[in-house]
Protein backbone atom coordinates (compact mmCIF):
# COMPACT_ATOMS: atom_id res chain seq x y z
CA UNK A 1 0.00 0.00 0.00
CA UNK A 2 2.66 2.49 0.85
CA UNK A 3 4.68 1.06 -2.38
CA UNK A 4 1.57 2.15 -4.11
CA UNK A 5 1.12 5.67 -2.42
CA UNK A 6 5.15 6.43 -3.41
CA UNK A 7 4.25 5.64 -7.23
CA UNK A 8 1.25 7.88 -7.16
CA UNK A 9 2.82 10.27 -5.60
CA UNK A 10 6.08 10.11 -7.88
CA UNK A 11 3.85 10.11 -10.82
CA UNK A 12 1.92 13.65 -9.71
CA UNK A 13 5.41 15.58 -8.96
CA UNK A 14 6.58 14.63 -12.61
CA UNK A 15 3.57 15.23 -14.53
CA UNK A 16 3.73 18.57 -12.35
CA UNK A 17 7.29 19.01 -13.35
CA UNK A 18 6.90 18.40 -16.90
CA UNK A 19 3.79 21.05 -17.12
CA UNK A 20 6.37 23.63 -15.39
CA UNK A 21 8.84 23.44 -18.08
CA UNK A 22 6.11 23.48 -20.94
CA UNK A 23 4.98 26.42 -19.13
CA UNK A 24 8.28 27.72 -18.60
CA UNK A 25 9.36 27.30 -22.31
CA UNK A 26 6.25 29.05 -23.66
CA UNK A 27 6.87 31.99 -21.11
CA UNK A 28 10.83 32.23 -22.80
CA UNK A 29 11.84 31.27 -19.11
CA UNK A 30 14.59 28.82 -19.97
CA UNK A 31 15.83 31.05 -23.28
CA UNK A 32 19.03 32.74 -21.94
CA UNK A 33 19.60 34.99 -25.17
CA UNK A 34 16.01 37.28 -24.27
CA UNK A 35 18.04 39.23 -22.48
CA UNK A 36 21.22 39.07 -24.00
CA UNK A 37 20.77 38.86 -27.77
CA UNK A 38 20.73 41.78 -29.59
CA UNK A 39 23.54 44.26 -30.20
CA UNK A 40 26.48 43.79 -27.42
CA UNK A 41 26.74 47.97 -25.56
CA UNK A 42 29.26 48.82 -22.94
CA UNK A 43 28.22 51.63 -20.57
CA UNK A 44 31.17 53.36 -19.85
CA UNK A 45 31.54 55.18 -16.58
CA UNK A 46 33.98 56.96 -14.36
CA UNK A 47 34.26 56.32 -10.10
CA UNK A 48 34.65 58.51 -8.40
CA UNK A 49 32.09 61.61 -10.39
CA UNK A 50 34.60 63.90 -10.44
CA UNK A 51 34.16 67.35 -8.70
CA UNK A 52 35.75 70.41 -8.23
CA UNK A 53 39.35 70.16 -6.99
CA UNK A 54 41.76 73.24 -5.85
CA UNK A 55 44.82 73.74 -7.70
CA UNK A 56 47.99 71.57 -7.19
CA UNK A 57 45.53 68.90 -5.75
CA UNK A 58 45.71 65.80 -6.78
CA UNK A 59 42.69 63.04 -8.28
CA UNK A 60 42.59 59.34 -9.70
CA UNK A 61 39.70 58.29 -11.42
CA UNK A 62 38.76 54.70 -12.87
CA UNK A 63 36.96 54.09 -15.91
CA UNK A 64 34.50 51.44 -15.56
CA UNK A 65 33.13 49.02 -18.50
CA UNK A 66 29.61 47.60 -18.18
CA UNK A 67 28.27 45.25 -20.89
CA UNK A 68 24.68 44.50 -21.41
CA UNK A 69 25.39 40.68 -22.21
CA UNK A 70 28.67 38.34 -21.46
CA UNK A 71 31.38 39.38 -23.19
CA UNK A 72 34.35 37.38 -23.76
CA UNK A 73 37.40 40.22 -24.59
CA UNK A 74 40.90 39.50 -26.21
CA UNK A 75 41.47 43.25 -25.62
CA UNK A 76 40.42 46.97 -25.88
CA UNK A 77 41.47 50.34 -26.44
CA UNK A 78 40.36 54.06 -26.38
CA UNK A 79 41.83 57.82 -26.34
CA UNK A 80 41.61 60.23 -23.44
CA UNK A 81 42.28 63.61 -24.05
CA UNK A 82 42.67 66.31 -22.19
CA UNK A 83 43.49 69.78 -21.62
CA UNK A 84 46.88 70.11 -20.29
CA UNK A 85 46.68 73.27 -19.65
CA UNK A 86 44.75 72.50 -16.58
CA UNK A 87 45.76 68.93 -15.99
CA UNK A 88 49.11 66.87 -15.59
CA UNK A 89 48.87 63.01 -15.76
CA UNK A 90 51.05 61.33 -12.73
CA UNK A 91 50.02 57.89 -13.41
CA UNK A 92 48.14 55.36 -16.10
CA UNK A 93 47.13 52.09 -14.37
CA UNK A 94 45.63 49.20 -16.49
CA UNK A 95 43.46 46.89 -14.30
CA UNK A 96 42.44 44.74 -17.39
CA UNK A 97 44.81 42.96 -18.91
CA UNK A 98 48.25 44.29 -19.59
CA UNK A 99 49.82 47.22 -21.94
CA UNK A 100 50.10 46.07 -25.66
CA UNK A 101 53.47 47.05 -26.23
CA UNK A 102 54.61 49.89 -28.52
CA UNK A 103 50.80 50.79 -28.93
CA UNK A 104 49.25 51.58 -25.37
CA UNK A 105 50.56 53.97 -23.21
CA UNK A 106 51.44 54.19 -19.40
CA UNK A 107 52.96 55.31 -16.49
CA UNK A 108 56.44 55.53 -18.56
CA UNK A 109 55.20 57.39 -21.12
CA UNK A 110 53.95 60.27 -19.19
CA UNK A 111 55.82 62.89 -20.65
CA UNK A 112 54.52 62.51 -23.55
CA UNK A 113 51.13 62.43 -22.85
CA UNK A 114 51.42 65.56 -20.98
CA UNK A 115 53.31 67.06 -23.96
CA UNK A 116 50.33 66.29 -26.26
CA UNK A 117 47.65 66.00 -24.05
CA UNK A 118 46.25 62.64 -24.73
CA UNK A 119 46.30 59.55 -23.59
CA UNK A 120 46.28 55.91 -26.16
CA UNK A 121 45.63 52.88 -23.87
CA UNK A 122 45.36 49.95 -25.29
CA UNK A 123 45.25 46.43 -23.62
CA UNK A 124 45.50 43.07 -24.35
CA UNK A 125 44.36 39.52 -22.48
CA UNK A 126 47.27 38.09 -21.46
CA UNK A 127 45.81 34.60 -21.62
CA UNK A 128 44.24 32.82 -24.83
CA UNK A 129 40.83 31.97 -23.39
CA UNK A 130 40.18 35.72 -23.17
CA UNK A 131 38.79 37.58 -20.22
CA UNK A 132 34.66 37.48 -19.69
CA UNK A 133 33.02 40.44 -18.75
CA UNK A 134 29.90 39.65 -16.98
CA UNK A 135 26.42 40.87 -18.07
CA UNK A 136 25.34 44.32 -15.55
CA UNK A 137 28.07 43.79 -14.17
CA UNK A 138 31.41 46.55 -14.02
CA UNK A 139 34.78 46.14 -14.68
CA UNK A 140 37.53 48.13 -14.01
CA UNK A 141 39.81 48.73 -17.02
CA UNK A 142 41.88 51.74 -16.57
CA UNK A 143 42.91 54.54 -13.42
CA UNK A 144 44.20 57.62 -14.67
CA UNK A 145 45.55 59.91 -11.80
CA UNK A 146 46.83 63.27 -12.30
CA UNK A 147 47.08 66.70 -10.72
CA UNK A 148 44.98 69.94 -11.56
CA UNK A 149 47.06 72.96 -12.78
CA UNK A 150 44.36 75.22 -11.98
CA UNK A 151 41.16 75.20 -9.62
CA UNK A 152 38.45 73.80 -11.80
CA UNK A 153 36.77 69.74 -12.56
CA UNK A 154 39.12 68.07 -14.49
CA UNK A 155 37.45 67.41 -17.95
CA UNK A 156 39.32 63.81 -19.59
CA UNK A 157 37.42 63.40 -23.01
CA UNK A 158 36.93 60.00 -23.87
CA UNK A 159 37.20 58.93 -27.82
CA UNK A 160 37.35 55.71 -29.99
CA UNK A 161 36.48 52.87 -27.37
CA UNK A 162 36.90 49.55 -29.04
CA UNK A 163 36.87 46.17 -27.21
CA UNK A 164 37.35 42.77 -29.57
CA UNK A 165 35.60 39.58 -28.37
CA UNK A 166 36.35 36.27 -28.77
CA UNK A 167 33.56 34.37 -30.54
CA UNK A 168 32.68 30.21 -29.81
CA UNK A 169 34.16 30.28 -33.49
CA UNK A 170 37.78 31.98 -32.59
CA UNK A 171 36.72 34.70 -34.45
CA UNK A 172 36.59 38.47 -33.69
CA UNK A 173 34.47 40.92 -33.03
CA UNK A 174 34.98 44.44 -32.79
CA UNK A 175 32.63 46.40 -30.42
CA UNK A 176 33.17 50.00 -31.03
CA UNK A 177 31.34 53.24 -31.24
CA UNK A 178 31.43 54.92 -27.72
CA UNK A 179 32.31 58.64 -26.86
CA UNK A 180 31.89 60.07 -23.09
CA UNK A 181 32.99 62.39 -21.38
CA UNK A 182 34.35 62.62 -17.29
CA UNK A 183 31.79 64.96 -15.33
CA UNK A 184 30.02 65.73 -12.43
CA UNK A 185 26.67 64.57 -14.52
CA UNK A 186 26.49 61.01 -13.60
CA UNK A 187 24.66 60.71 -17.08
CA UNK A 188 27.36 62.84 -19.07
CA UNK A 189 29.58 60.84 -17.34
CA UNK A 190 28.71 57.36 -18.97
CA UNK A 191 28.73 56.58 -22.59
CA UNK A 192 27.33 53.86 -24.75
CA UNK A 193 29.72 51.82 -26.95
CA UNK A 194 27.60 49.43 -29.40
CA UNK A 195 28.61 47.51 -32.62
CA UNK A 196 27.58 49.70 -35.73
CA UNK A 197 26.13 48.38 -38.64
CA UNK A 198 27.14 49.74 -42.37
CA UNK A 199 24.28 51.48 -43.97
CA UNK A 200 23.76 49.48 -47.39
CA UNK A 201 21.34 52.47 -48.89
CA UNK A 202 24.67 54.87 -50.11
CA UNK A 203 26.37 51.95 -51.41
CA UNK A 204 23.43 50.84 -53.21
CA UNK A 205 23.26 54.04 -54.55
CA UNK A 206 26.90 54.04 -54.99
CA UNK A 207 26.68 50.55 -57.09
CA UNK A 208 23.96 52.22 -59.44
CA UNK A 209 25.89 55.28 -60.13
CA UNK A 210 29.26 53.18 -60.95
CA UNK A 211 27.04 50.66 -63.19
CA UNK A 212 25.30 53.55 -65.23
CA UNK A 213 28.63 55.42 -65.69
CA UNK A 214 30.45 51.94 -66.75
CA UNK A 215 27.75 51.51 -69.21
CA UNK A 216 28.43 54.98 -70.61
CA UNK A 217 32.00 54.23 -70.75
CA UNK A 218 31.38 50.38 -72.73
CA UNK A 219 28.77 52.57 -75.09
CA UNK A 220 31.46 55.10 -75.92
CA UNK A 221 34.37 52.70 -76.41
CA UNK A 222 32.18 50.00 -77.71
CA UNK A 223 33.26 51.89 -81.25
CA UNK A 224 36.66 51.03 -80.80
CA UNK A 225 38.27 47.58 -81.54
CA UNK A 226 39.68 46.01 -78.09
CA UNK A 227 42.62 43.66 -78.42
CA UNK A 228 44.42 41.05 -75.96
CA UNK A 229 46.86 42.39 -73.85
CA UNK A 230 48.99 40.09 -71.50
CA UNK A 231 50.23 42.23 -68.69
CA UNK A 232 53.43 40.91 -66.82
CA UNK A 233 53.62 42.35 -63.48
CA UNK A 234 56.04 42.34 -60.66
CA UNK A 235 55.98 43.73 -57.35
CA UNK A 236 57.45 43.88 -53.68
CA UNK A 237 55.90 43.00 -50.48
CA UNK A 238 56.73 45.19 -46.93
CA UNK A 239 59.00 42.80 -44.81
CA UNK A 240 59.56 39.61 -47.47
CA UNK A 241 63.32 39.16 -46.80
CA UNK A 242 64.02 35.60 -47.67
CA UNK A 243 63.13 33.85 -50.57
CA UNK A 244 61.63 30.35 -50.11
CA UNK A 245 60.83 28.04 -52.92
CA UNK A 246 57.16 27.46 -54.11
CA UNK A 247 55.24 30.05 -52.02
CA UNK A 248 52.44 31.65 -54.02
CA UNK A 249 50.02 34.40 -53.47
CA UNK A 250 46.93 35.53 -54.90
CA UNK A 251 46.59 38.52 -55.99
CA UNK A 252 44.00 41.05 -57.23
CA UNK A 253 43.55 43.93 -59.72
CA UNK A 254 41.32 46.61 -60.94
CA UNK A 255 41.29 48.16 -64.10
CA UNK A 256 40.39 52.07 -64.72
CA UNK A 257 39.79 53.68 -67.86
CA UNK A 258 38.89 57.13 -67.41
CA UNK A 259 38.63 56.98 -64.01
CA UNK A 260 35.88 54.12 -64.24
CA UNK A 261 36.30 50.72 -63.22
CA UNK A 262 36.19 48.33 -66.85
CA UNK A 263 34.92 45.49 -65.04
CA UNK A 264 32.59 44.81 -62.08
CA UNK A 265 34.78 42.16 -60.55
CA UNK A 266 38.64 42.24 -59.70
CA UNK A 267 40.94 40.36 -62.21
CA UNK A 268 42.50 37.78 -60.17
CA UNK A 269 46.03 35.88 -60.74
CA UNK A 270 48.47 34.01 -58.84
CA UNK A 271 52.09 35.64 -58.73
CA UNK A 272 55.10 33.42 -57.22
CA UNK A 273 57.86 34.63 -54.98
CA UNK A 274 61.33 34.73 -57.05
CA UNK A 275 64.68 34.50 -55.37
CA UNK A 276 65.17 37.82 -55.90
CA UNK A 277 62.54 38.60 -53.21
CA UNK A 278 59.88 39.97 -55.94
CA UNK A 279 56.33 38.64 -56.70
CA UNK A 280 55.86 37.70 -60.35
CA UNK A 281 52.82 37.09 -62.22
CA UNK A 282 51.10 37.71 -65.66
CA UNK A 283 47.05 38.16 -66.36
CA UNK A 284 45.48 38.44 -70.07
CA UNK A 285 42.49 41.29 -70.55
CA UNK A 286 40.69 42.82 -73.61
CA UNK A 287 41.10 45.90 -73.65
CA UNK A 288 41.05 49.13 -76.16
CA UNK A 289 44.62 50.23 -76.51
CA UNK A 290 44.43 54.05 -75.07
CA UNK A 291 46.43 56.41 -73.03
CA UNK A 292 43.96 56.68 -69.31
CA UNK A 293 44.17 53.41 -67.83
CA UNK A 294 44.98 53.27 -63.86
CA UNK A 295 45.62 49.48 -61.61
CA UNK A 296 44.38 49.11 -58.31
CA UNK A 297 46.73 46.26 -57.14
CA UNK A 298 45.75 44.22 -54.09
CA UNK A 299 48.34 41.43 -52.93
CA UNK A 300 46.79 38.72 -50.12
CA UNK A 301 47.15 40.15 -46.59
CA UNK A 302 47.91 43.38 -48.22
CA UNK A 303 46.72 47.25 -48.69
CA UNK A 304 45.80 48.54 -52.07
CA UNK A 305 48.01 50.42 -54.25
CA UNK A 306 46.50 52.70 -57.35
CA UNK A 307 49.31 52.47 -59.98
CA UNK A 308 49.10 55.04 -62.47
CA UNK A 309 52.60 54.48 -64.48
CA UNK A 310 54.38 51.16 -65.39
CA UNK A 311 57.49 51.71 -63.16
CA UNK A 312 55.74 53.61 -59.85
CA UNK A 313 58.45 53.84 -56.86
CA UNK A 314 58.29 54.80 -53.41
CA UNK A 315 60.80 57.71 -52.66
CA UNK A 316 61.43 59.75 -49.24
CA UNK A 317 57.38 60.11 -49.75
CA UNK A 318 54.53 57.87 -51.19
CA UNK A 319 54.57 57.34 -54.77
CA UNK A 320 51.51 59.44 -55.98
CA UNK A 321 49.00 58.88 -59.02
CA UNK A 322 48.72 62.99 -59.38
CA UNK A 323 47.46 63.12 -62.87
CA UNK A 324 49.53 60.59 -64.88
CA UNK A 325 47.59 57.23 -66.26
CA UNK A 326 49.10 54.17 -68.08
CA UNK A 327 49.54 53.79 -71.67
CA UNK A 328 48.50 50.51 -73.13
CA UNK A 329 49.33 50.25 -76.96
CA UNK A 330 50.98 46.70 -77.43
CA UNK A 331 49.65 43.27 -76.72
CA UNK A 332 52.68 42.73 -74.23
CA UNK A 333 53.13 45.20 -71.10
CA UNK A 334 55.48 45.04 -68.15
CA UNK A 335 54.23 46.77 -64.99
CA UNK A 336 57.42 47.03 -62.71
CA UNK A 337 56.20 47.86 -59.55
CA UNK A 338 59.67 46.68 -57.82
CA UNK A 339 59.69 50.29 -56.84
CA UNK A 340 56.98 50.23 -54.51
CA UNK A 341 56.28 48.60 -51.49
CA UNK A 342 52.70 46.91 -50.88
CA UNK A 343 51.95 47.42 -46.68
CA UNK A 344 51.37 43.94 -45.09
CA UNK A 345 48.37 43.18 -42.28
CA UNK A 346 44.83 43.72 -43.99
CA UNK A 347 44.09 40.01 -42.73
CA UNK A 348 40.54 40.49 -41.37
CA UNK A 349 37.58 42.64 -40.63
CA UNK A 350 33.97 43.19 -38.50
CA UNK A 351 33.05 40.32 -41.49
CA UNK A 352 35.94 37.80 -40.54
CA UNK A 353 37.57 38.64 -44.28
CA UNK A 354 40.06 41.30 -45.35
CA UNK A 355 38.41 44.60 -45.25
CA UNK A 356 40.72 47.24 -47.10
CA UNK A 357 41.97 48.05 -43.67
CA UNK A 358 45.09 47.59 -41.37
CA UNK A 359 43.93 48.14 -37.78
CA UNK A 360 43.81 47.03 -33.93
CA UNK A 361 41.36 43.91 -35.21
CA UNK A 362 44.46 42.81 -37.80
CA UNK A 363 46.56 43.05 -34.53
CA UNK A 364 44.44 41.55 -32.55
CA UNK A 365 44.08 38.27 -34.80
CA UNK A 366 47.90 37.51 -34.90
CA UNK A 367 48.10 38.49 -31.23
CA UNK A 368 45.64 35.61 -30.19
CA UNK A 369 47.40 33.46 -32.59
CA UNK A 370 50.96 33.74 -30.87
CA UNK A 371 48.87 33.14 -27.58
CA UNK A 372 46.93 30.06 -28.75
CA UNK A 373 50.30 28.86 -29.95
CA UNK A 374 48.12 28.14 -33.31
CA UNK A 375 51.31 29.57 -35.25
CA UNK A 376 52.26 26.91 -37.48
CA UNK A 377 48.83 25.52 -38.05
CA UNK A 378 48.33 25.85 -41.87
CA UNK A 379 44.95 27.54 -41.83
CA UNK A 380 46.85 30.31 -39.61
CA UNK A 381 49.82 30.46 -41.97
CA UNK A 382 47.51 31.11 -45.16
CA UNK A 383 45.46 33.54 -43.46
CA UNK A 384 47.74 35.75 -41.33
CA UNK A 385 51.64 35.22 -41.74
CA UNK A 386 52.56 38.33 -43.62
CA UNK A 387 55.97 37.80 -44.11
CA UNK A 388 55.58 34.50 -45.82
CA UNK A 389 58.53 32.64 -43.78
CA UNK A 390 55.80 29.81 -42.72
CA UNK A 391 54.90 30.77 -38.89
CA UNK A 392 52.78 33.30 -37.61
CA UNK A 393 54.91 35.32 -34.87
CA UNK A 394 55.84 38.61 -33.57
CA UNK A 395 57.72 39.41 -37.04
CA UNK A 396 54.34 39.64 -38.48
CA UNK A 397 52.91 41.68 -35.39
CA UNK A 398 55.85 44.13 -35.77
CA UNK A 399 54.94 44.33 -39.47
CA UNK A 400 51.69 45.88 -38.47
CA UNK A 401 53.20 48.39 -36.06
CA UNK A 402 55.56 49.33 -39.16
CA UNK A 403 52.62 50.30 -40.79
CA UNK A 404 50.83 52.69 -38.51
CA UNK A 405 54.60 53.97 -37.56
CA UNK A 406 54.09 55.24 -41.35
CA UNK A 407 50.53 56.60 -41.04
CA UNK A 408 49.09 54.46 -43.71
CA UNK A 409 45.87 52.36 -42.29
CA UNK A 410 44.31 51.97 -45.96
CA UNK A 411 43.85 50.66 -49.30
CA UNK A 412 44.66 53.24 -52.10
CA UNK A 413 41.59 54.15 -54.40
Amino acid sequence: MIRKKIIITTGILLIIGILTIVYGVTKGWFNKKSKASGTPTVLLRVDPIPVQIAENNTFSYTLKANPNQNLNIIGYLLTINFDNAKVQITSIEYKTGVISQDLGQDTSNKDTVNQLGKINIQAEISTAQGELLLQNTDVNLVTISGKALITGIPQLLIDNFKLYQINSDSTLTEISGGVGEFSTSSSSSQSSSSGSVASSSSSSEQSSLSSSSSNASTSSSSSQESVKVVIKIKYRMQGVLNWIANQSALTKLKILKNGVEIDNDSISFIASLSSDYLWHGQFEQRLVPSNDYVFLVKPDKHLQRKVCSLSGRDSSTLYDCGENTITLSSNTTDLDLSGLTFFAGDITGEQGIADGKVDSLDYVMIQLIIQNNTGKDPTKVAKADLNYDGIVDTQDASLIIEVWQKGINQDEK
